[in-house]
């Protein structure tokens, strides 16, 4: 069955090219970070670079990244060889996990456990504790694509988070929020969304 996106229609853009941040510490011990400042370590800056050497050759005509510490210094990486301004809005920001802030899933299983039933029971409509839902989240991003749908650029990067991303892809391509939970978003991939077509397509490096 044909989907069609529940944004509308795109008058000018014809591409969305989306990518997550690189690597940090937090990453790395397995805390959640939300909209918490933390910077790129070693490995996620090398995956920075890794992305802007990818992209090196694509028109891109704008960049839109989180403005987060983690993304826009990925968004610098690959700016260096597009020289371009980036613009960055809180509207991509990771979604905001209150109290859950520096836990692991397993810590945030035995800190809250009532709230956890509730996050299973309805796991897109369920906000954290003193935080947003992904229902939050993407009344965000259709904010954001409200504010840039007859912007004159025809190639869009968005530079991210894993959960902003996969709410923006559910939204521009209308798959549900269970498809959306299993998609693969790691910090080497690559997503293209053809606004004409709506196809969906990645890249994963090889590094």
């Amino acid at each position: 069955m044909q989907r069609h996106s529940t944004i509308g229609v795109f008058s000018v853009i014809l591409e969305f090219i989306i990518v997550r941040h690189g690597e940090t510490d937090w990453n790395l011990d397995g805390k959640k970070q939300g909209q918490t400042e933390t910077i790129l370590n070693e490995t996620g800056l090398k995956q920075a670079k890794d992305l802007a050497e990818k992209l090196a050759t694509e028109k891109i005509d704008v960049i839109y990244s989180s403005d987060l510490p983690r993304a826009l210094e990925t968004a610098k990486e690959i700016n260096r060889f597009h020289k371009l301004k980036i613009r960055k809005t809180n509207l991509l920001r990771e979604i905001n996990l209150g109290d859950c802030n520096g836990l692991t899933s397993e810590e945030m299983r035995e800190n809250f456990p009532e709230w956890r039933k509730l996050k299973d029971a309805e796991p897109e409509k369920t906000p954290y504790p003193n935080g947003e839902s992904h229902t939050d989240v993407q009344a965000r991003i259709k904010e954001f694509l409200k504010q840039i749908t007859n912007e004159k650029h025809k190639t869009v990067l968005i530079v991210a988070h894993q959960g902003l991303n996969r709410n923006l892809i559910q939204i521009l391509t209308d798959m549900t929020y269970a498809e959306q939970s299993k998609m693969d978003f790691n910090h080497n991939i690559i997503y293209r969304f053809d606004t004409k077509t709506k196809r969906l397509a990645n890249v994963k490096l090889n590094k």
